[in-house]
């Protein structure tokens, strides 16, 4: 995974596994790239005063203890450690121990490592995925609220756990007559998530298929495809 593909990753992971608002500060060099988040505020680990990158590491494993308690007095609820930081918490031995300790572990994979500053309540850890919440944030964006939806794949569950739009039930399956069969439900958008459970062939020849028949309200690359059945008395 090169430099560019970890920075979005760890992106994805924070918003998957941290609340919204919360202060996170991350082990960055200086990178600002690397506290860039979507309604989370990034920290730099360590900094000055300012908030800028202290310029250097900790000088021991007693400092990055005593400057990370610094942050989360001032507020930050999460340290997220990328993978090219790994060594961090093997070099800095009493900060492990201290997260291990006082912390929570939240998510390591091979991308980053994300503690908790604080042993978490259950009530407070995310449900949702990056996927589902990037779907939901980008529809409410361009689709008015309440709108009636057929969603396919996970996108279903997805936007009825999220409650902003009358979601109903579609397989894709009937391609024969696909016009009449989602109008007939009552749908006024059809929600393709870009990634589908049975690959992206299938996912691409749904979107082609829809793209001739309906109009395009939104392709995100990312996310989703979203197209607008024109009303029933349109149809011929």
């Amino acid at each position: 995974m090169d430099y560019g593909a970890l920075v979005n990753r760890v992106r994805e992971l924070v918003w998957e596994h941290v609340p919204a608002g919360s202060n996170v500060a991350v082990v960055s060099k200086g990178d600002p790239a690397l506290i860039l988040f979507d309604q989370r505020h990034g920290w730099h680990y360590p900094q000055t005063a300012a908030g800028l990158y202290l310029g250097h590491h900790p000088e021991s494993g007693a400092a990055a203890v005593a400057h990370l308690e610094s942050l989360r007095e001032r507020g930050a609820a999460y340290l997220v450690i990328p993978s090219i930081y790994a060594w961090f918490l093997e070099y800095y031995s009493d900060l492990r121990a201290h997260l291990n300790r006082t912390g929570e572990l939240v998510h390591r994979d091979d991308v980053c490592a994300i503690y908790a500053l604080t042993k978490r309540a259950l009530a407070t850890a995310p449900t949702a995925t990056a996927a589902e919440r990037q779907l939901r944030d980008l529809l409410a964006a361009v689709l008015p609220p309440g709108s009636a939806v057929a969603a396919f794949d996970w996108a279903q569950d997805a936007l009825t756990r999220g409650g902003e739009f009358q979601v109903l039930a579609w397989d894709g399956e009937k391609m024969s007559d696909m016009a009449s069969a989602i109008r007939d439900a009552g749908a006024e958008y059809v929600v393709v998530p870009w990634s589908v459970a049975s690959g992206r062939r299938r996912r691409d020849n749904l979107v082609e298929k829809l793209r001739a028949a309906f109009p395009t309200v939104l392709d995100h690359r990312h996310v989703c495809a979203v197209f607008e059945l024109p009303p029933a008395r349109a149809a011929r």
